[in-house]
């Protein structure tokens, strides 16, 4: 019994000294685990909007920045800390189970939380997420803007956007288009050919109610679809939303 006792005492010893010879400036265990979890967060938010702005480079800092600010630590606490870390990988180790297992923990309470909301009558969400605004040659000469969102969550999906094209566009019939892809490759399409070439912003909609009796696997289509192209289009488009509505 002693010699358990002994055993006890000498495994607290060895935590409490570890834990004391942390040197000045390193942020504990505890602390170390939010600020990672945060940095995982931020990357994950970064690598997507990459996908569709080039230019998110320009703006990364002030991500990371959000997340000194919101634990109170200095970009050198935590160059400090890790350095520390690394050379120390038992401990860091540890501190990246906890980090993980938060990970894991948050991106199910998000998707518990999802599905609940999905099914909720009337409930709308706006799944656009490339840039909301583009022009066009600049943003590609014969761009349609191409879409798609993985989802079999059933309902009405609404594709609205302002559209100015110019008297030079020289695509032919152009529109708007939603489609929803069926598991057995069949799909219900909806589009809008009232785009005009007059210069002048004009609001354009088109919309599809998926068929309940099919497996959905995705949403897809083109922002600024056309037939055919003689030379380059030529339009602006705006406020650009995916609509999901569940009735």
């Amino acid at each position: 019994m002693k010699l358990k006792y002994f055993a006890v005492f000498l495994l607290v010893s060895v935590a409490f000294i570890a834990c004391e010879s942390k040197p000045d400036g390193v942020l504990g265990d505890e602390k170390m685990v939010q600020v990672l979890t945060d940095i995982h967060i931020t990357d994950a938010i970064l690598n997507e909007k990459r996908i569709f702005d080039k230019n998110i480079k320009d703006t990364m800092s002030s991500y990371y920045d959000h997340v000194w600010v919101k634990n109170n630590i200095s970009y050198q606490d935590f160059k400090t800390s890790i350095n520390y870390y690394t050379r120390n990988t038992t401990e860091l180790n540890i501190i990246y189970d906890s980090v993980i297992s938060r990970l894991i923990h948050m991106r199910d309470s998000v998707r518990d939380r999802d599905q609940v909301e999905l099914v909720k009558e009337g409930y709308k969400m706006n799944l656009w997420s490339q840039k909301s605004e583009w022009s066009i040659p600049e943003d590609g000469h014969d761009n349609m803007i191409f879409y798609k969102i993985i989802t079999n969550n059933h309902g009405v999906y609404t594709l609205k956007a302002k559209i100015r094209m110019y008297p030079d566009d020289g695509s032919t019939v152009p529109r708007i288009t939603v489609v929803a892809y069926y598991d057995d490759e069949t799909y219900d399409a909806s589009y809008d050919y009232g785009v005009v070439k007059d210069g002048q912003w004009h609001d354009h909609e088109a919309k599809v109610r998926t068929n309940e009796g099919k497996v959905l696997n995705r949403i897809a289509g083109w922002v600024l679809d056309h037939s055919q192209l003689q030379g380059h289009k030529h339009a602006d488009i705006k406020d650009i939303e995916l609509i999901y509505s569940s009735k």
